[in-house]
């Protein structure tokens, strides 16, 4: 049962970001660490409640993890999800030994 609870809420994650603005959302978040609602209307191109709602979601599914700080409320990238999607990306797309022109290419696109 556990193991049906754990796919359950990865798949709340995932949809989570499968809309592009949540998507974009996410990316603005991994590059700037930490925003308000209305830093991320600024800057992501949403409307103000548009990010609202975004933000709520995203926290409600584990996504994000909100803070109060005085009268602001700050929201950054759940550590959890970024092990999770870590892992899920693993899981997914694993790169078998058998292909070691693969992970050189992928090796030197890195280091480039």
């Amino acid at each position: 049962m556990q193991h049906l609870d754990r796919n359950a809420s990865t798949c709340v994650f995932c949809r989570q970001l499968s809309n592009p603005t949540k998507l974009a959302i996410v990316r603005y978040l991994a590059a700037a660490r930490f925003a308000t609602a209305s830093v991320v209307h600024r800057n992501c191109g949403v409307s103000a409640p548009t990010a609202s709602k975004y933000l709520r979601a995203m926290t409600e599914a584990g996504v994000l993890v909100r803070t109060k700080l005085g009268t602001c409320i700050v929201y950054e990238l759940n550590p959890t999800m970024i092990a999770t999607l870590t892992s899920l990306m693993a899981m997914q797309c694993p790169l078998p030994s058998s292909y070691p022109c693969i992970r050189g290419e992928i090796g030197k696109a890195l280091e480039a």
